[in-house]
């Protein structure tokens, strides 16, 4: 090791991935195949084991244990005792049951995000497979479940957002973006709500955004749109005026969801698919055309996807048809009528072709009764429609 680095005679230092300028002090153990960057400061009693990665300038406190998966960036600090973790259910791989799922790093590792200069305070715990982004601020004892925003402070059990912070260190004042050192926070920083997650390139205009949704890369959600909490927008999504979004939605790449749609609670919306909101478009510039574009109630015909709806990569839904709950439009499929609940529609134009369970998975039914081999819940045909034996709650609640 260089002259300038200093290794505590009681430290265990097996890794020989460890950077120029560095300080390990004693008790600290660096696992072979872990490695810490340039000018760290590993502090009594840590822990880093095979498989993380720490940038340049990192500080780590005592008695902190830094997993496989977890990614530490440049000049990060880890405050003492802040608990990381890597495996979402975790059981002891010397289970016979379980030992399958452990042979294999990829069966059960969830990969963690420290971003650059981001600050975890004592005591904190970080959930696996999050991104805490760049200058965040976790406090003290705080409980992370979900991805942190660049710039954002969150605290609690658990975590939630409640300011701003600037690179420096300061807490930014409510309602500003420019810090007492003189720089300023991009306002994409900060989430529109608690826990909001807005990326630097969307395009936001709405401000009924619910806590806890994700908003990604180029999509563009206009003024007049309301998406509920827990949401994930995905890239090049478009939301138009008017669209409204229950809580716990998803929206893949390149969906176009109209003025007049309505996703209620836990609908999954494929990557490419099309609403449409009047049955007879025109150019609203044509002159002849002109008059009938001059009032909404003249052509806007509002389509209502109830809870836990699929809709299929490519589907195409036509306007003023309601879509019942559960039920599932395979790829491609154009819809062009109401859907009952728990039906499985295929085809163009789209006809049912069977039935699917809440969890997703098909039923066959005999004599009017249904369970599903999946998940066991029972079903029953009144004969009219399909109806779950026992009422399906989401989120457990």
């Amino acid at each position: 090791m260089p002259a300038q680095d200093f290794i505590h005679p009681q430290a265990c230092v097996e890794s020989t991935s460890v950077g120029e300028g560095t300080r390990v002090w004693a008790h600290a153990h660096i696992m072979a195949n872990a490695k810490v960057g340039a000018c760290c400061n590993i502090g009594e009693g840590v822990f880093i084991e095979r498989g993380a990665v720490l940038g340049d300038g990192v500080t780590v406190k005592n008695g902190v244990s830094i997993w496989n998966g977890l990614r530490i960036g440049d000049y990060a600090f880890i405050g003492p005792n802040a608990c990381f973790t890597n495996d979402k259910y975790p059981r002891s791989p010397r289970l016979p049951e379980v030992a399958a799922r452990y042979a294999r790093d990829e069966n059960w590792l969830e990969p963690t995000i420290i971003e650059q200069g981001a600050t975890i305070g004592a005591n904190a715990t970080i959930l696996c497979g999050l991104t805490i982004g760049a200058y965040a601020l976790v406090a003290a004892g705080a409980v992370v479940l979900r991805d942190v925003p660049p710039h954002t402070v969150v605290a609690g059990n658990p975590a939630r957002a409640i300011g701003r912070v600037c690179l420096c260190g300061r807490r930014l004042p409510a309602g500003t973006s420019a810090c007492a050192c003189g720089r300023t926070i991009p306002d994409s920083a900060m989430p529109a709500a608690a826990g909001v997650f807005i990326h630097p390139k969307a395009l936001v205009e709405s401000d009924a955004i619910g806590a806890g949704t994700r908003i990604w890369a180029f999509a563009h959600v206009m003024k007049g749109a309301r998406i509920g909490p827990d949401c994930n927008i995905c890239d090049h999504a478009f939301i138009e005026s008017g669209a409204t979004l229950g809580r716990g939605v998803t929206v893949k790449t390149h969906a176009a969801i109209g003025d007049g749609v309505t996703l209620r609670d836990g609908v999954f919306v494929g990557p490419h698919v099309v609403f449409t909101n009047d049955l007879r478009p025109r150019s609203p510039r044509l002159p002849l055309a002109a008059p009938r574009y001059a009032r909404k109630e003249n052509w806007l015909q509002p389509t209502l996807v109830e809870e836990g709806v699929t809709l299929g990569a490519g589907v195409v839904v036509s306007c003023g048809i309601t879509i019942g709950a559960w039920s599932f439009a395979a790829a491609g499929a154009t819809l062009f009528q109401d859907v009952p609940s728990y039906a499985l529609m295929a085809g163009n134009p789209a006809r049912q072709v069977g039935y699917v369970c809440a969890c997703g998975a098909s039923l066959n039914l005999s004599d009017g009764e249904a369970s599903c081999t999946a998940c066991g819940r029972a079903y029953r045909h009144d004969g009219r429609r399909l109806q779950p034996v026992k009422p399906e709650h989401l989120w457990g609640s």
